[in-house]
């Protein structure tokens, strides 16, 4: 939510979940297909990584804090 190009929300009437985000569009104020075409990839690819963050939050009754920390970890080192 302090992200001013996109985030993920709680709809607060509804309960409903979403992602919001916001182009910079220039003096013509356009959209082009490829503009689009990315907010779209853009918009799977944050949901593909914020995935079990998100179940953390819908589903085990953690806070979004929580959730954040245990989908964030980045893995060190080989296996």
């Amino acid at each position: 939510e302090q992200v001013w190009l996109g985030h993920f929300d709680m709809w607060s009437q509804g309960g409903v979940l979403l992602y919001r985000n916001a182009m910079m569009l220039g003096d013509e104020a356009t959209l082009t297909p490829g503009m689009a075409q990315m907010a779209v990839e853009t918009a799977i690819f944050e949901w593909d990584r914020f995935y079990p963050a998100i179940q953390f939050v819908l589903w085990s009754d953690k806070s979004p804090a929580q959730a954040l920390d245990a989908a964030l970890v980045d893995a060190a080192g080989q296996a």
